[in-house]
């Protein structure tokens, strides 16, 4: 048997997502192609919820896919990790040591082989239109991020709440702890 082509999607947005989701129907399951995405987070949210999930009316687990299981469910692989180049002459694509939140390497630099390869990472409509992707100077690309925000968002308005005084509505003071 020969050895199935090697198809690597860059970039787990709603393109990239889908493009490996449908190849891995169509080619993974049935061992004709071995399709692998590569994205930064683990997961992808839906951009269009990102206001709802700031607001604290979503939960960001609930809005999210999580690339490893929706991989598996659809006959493909996903290697987290952030593309640090692309050798086309060895066809192969480059990925950065993934590092923990503070400093530790928990996977270090390593490449994927392919033989077709997929970039998927930018939305050109976002870009054009000048948003940045930032809330208030936080990324909300990451769903991890956006769950810290919307955390601090909720300790926020509860010191709000808790001062509320309904004979003076007009006036809403911080909570001091």
């Amino acid at each position: 048997m020969t050895n199935p082509r090697r198809i690597a999607v860059i970039g787990g947005g709603i393109a990239g997502l889908e493009i490996a989701t449908q190849l891995g129907k169509r080619l993974g399951r049935s061992g004709q192609a071995a399709i692998t995405l590569i994205d930064r987070d683990t997961a992808h949210v839906w951009k269009p919820m990102l206001h709802t999930i700031a607001a604290g009316t979503s939960d960001v687990h609930r809005e999210q896919v999580v690339f490893a299981s929706h991989a598996r469910l659809h006959g493909f692989a996903y290697w987290p990790g952030e593309m640090d180049g692309i050798d086309r002459r060895r066809k192969a694509v480059s990925l950065a040591p993934l590092r923990l939140d503070d400093g530790r390497v928990l996977l270090g630099a390593r490449e994927i082989a392919y033989d077709a390869l997929i970039i998927a990472v930018w939305n050109l409509r976002t870009r054009r239109s000048g948003w940045s992707g930032q809330a208030g100077g936080v990324s909300a690309r990451s769903p991890r991020i956006l769950g810290l925000v919307c955390r601090r968002w909720s300790v926020a308005s509860a010191g709000l709440v808790a001062d509320y005084n309904p004979a003076r509505p007009g006036r809403v003071r911080r909570h001091a702890g």
